[in-house]
């Protein structure tokens, strides 16, 4: 029976999957549910609850994406970005990055991506995206501008031959080598350009250090600052992305990305140190678990008027929008039916393909580049059934999948089961329990919120957009 109990301070609900909907129950229902009384109450509440249609059994029979039969319209049309992978090698060897050598598969190389294959690149997404209004060309490492005039040539590829196609590019680098020359190149081409930052110069020379072992902090900063000065327009639109390990304390992050003079203007996001591609999980201790927290209740009371929310509370993660995509989950309809898919999984291969040096494409930059990832090239096309495979990859956890009351709220991709020796169901059911618990807290927010009158469907009005 794939229900969940929660209450707030003044109210108790239950939430049901087959119906997809939040009911009001009384306290001394939830204790019954809870269990609090004996297994026998529980299962007469239960009983009580069936004769209202409520709290039934499981109906899903199987696990198959809704997109599965027609992967191939998607795919054909509706490609919206392409990472180019345009080389595997770095200036800097940093302690946790997936090239270290520590992740599956992957290492630093000296591989590069030829011209060729970086305009089949751009191409394939051309024809694989006459449905979409735009889309982003990402250029990815090791660090992308050890290959900055390979980077040229496809910006004037796209120029030259998609003029009337409305195009992004984006590149996430370790800003070490944006010079002027490479600033002011960016500025006048619009980039998208987010920077990885992990806080003040001694927490950041922790861990991001130039292959000699001295810290880059510096280099960066002077970067930076120069763009700052020189380039307003590109500044002002530029991102820092901080990777939190258990070792950073994140209250020195936090007080660098808000008050620095030159990186406290920018957007900043903070992301914690993800254990995909790694068997082992990646324990953080309790400090960060609260930080989290206060920045979710400062949004929340943001949402209903009561504070204006400081811009610190925010730097790991929009919760709002959060909120309001659980919210929206809420009214889509039951899932009283004989076959679905956990809501973890995105399109495979339209939303953010990644293309490595090879012209191999993979869902995204975040899994490794082994064969069992790999969904096809950019010479002969999709690989439809490796695609169907990986879209349904919760079919790896069917049987545990079908009976769990977060099926809606699942956040769990082909990335969460990806360990160290690829693919790995147990790895996928290791992040079960707390996928279930951040989706009961979300409904019990959504709640909240609503006991305090907040209106979810002024959402867009209220973020001003």
């Amino acid at each position: 029976m794939p229900f969940t109990i929660f209450s707030t301070k003044s109210h108790s609900y239950l939430y049901d999957r087959p119906e997809n909907k939040v009911v009001e129950i009384d306290k001394e229902m939830y204790d019954a549910l809870k269990g609090k009384q004996g297994n026998e109450i529980r299962q007469a509440a239960i009983s009580k609850m069936q004769a209202k249609g409520l709290c039934m059994d499981n109906s899903i029979e199987t696990i198959e994406h809704p997109f599965t039969k027609d992967i191939e319209l998607h795919l054909n049309g509706r490609m919206e970005q392409v990472a180019l992978q345009v080389t595997q090698n770095c200036n800097l060897r940093c302690e946790y990055c997936v090239y270290s050598g520590k992740y599956n598969n992957r290492t630093h190389s000296n591989r590069r991506m030829d011209l060729s294959v970086a305009l089949s690149a751009v191409d394939f997404l051309m024809e694989h995206s006459y449905l979409s209004d735009r889309v982003v060309i990402g250029f990815y490492g090791g660090e992308p501008l050890l290959e900055i005039e390979l980077i040229h040539k496809v910006v004037e590829y796209v120029k030259a031959k998609y003029s009337t196609k409305a195009v992004r590019f984006a590149i996430t680098t370790n800003a070490t080598l944006l010079t002027e020359e490479v600033a002011e190149y960016f500025d006048q081409n619009h980039f998208i350009v987010m920077v990885s930052l992990d806080g003040p110069k001694d927490l950041h020379n922790k861990h991001r250090c130039f292959i000699d072992g001295h810290g880059s902090f510096d280099l960066v900063i002077r970067n930076l600052e120069n763009i700052q000065k020189n380039h307003p327009d590109l500044y002002a639109t530029m991102s820092t992305n901080t990777v939190l390990s258990p070792d950073i304390d994140f209250k020195s992050v936090e007080d660098f990305l808000i008050k620095d003079n030159i990186i406290g203007k920018l957007n900043s996001k903070v992301s914690l140190l993800s254990d995909t591609g790694l068997d082992e999980k990646i324990k953080f201790d309790e400090k960060t678990a609260a930080y989290q927290q206060a920045g979710e209740v400062a949004q929340m009371l943001g949402m209903i008027g009561e504070v204006e929310v400081p811009e610190q509370y925010l730097i790991m993660g929009d919760y709002q929008t959060t909120l309001k995509e659980t919210y929206d989950g809420l009214t889509i309809g039951n899932y009283k039916v004989k076959s679905a898919a956990p809501s973890g999984p995105c399109i495979v291969g339209t939303s953010r393909s990644f293309c490595d040096v090879n012209g191999r494409l993979f869902p995204c930059e975040k899994v490794n580049e082994s064969k069992e990832m790999c969904i096809g090239n950019i010479f002969e096309g999709f690989d439809i059934e490796a695609v169907r495979r990986i879209l349904n990859i919760a079919q790896t956890t069917e049987a545990e999948c079908k009976k769990c009351w977060a099926f809606p709220f699942c956040t769990a991709c082909v990335a969460a089961s990806l360990g160290g020796n690829g693919l790995s169901r147990k790895k996928r059911l290791s992040k079960c329990a707390n996928i279930r618990h951040a989706a009961q807290e979300r409904l019990r927010n959504v709640m909240i919120l609503q006991e305090y009158g907040y209106d979810f469907n002024q959402y867009d009005i209220q973020k001003g957009e």
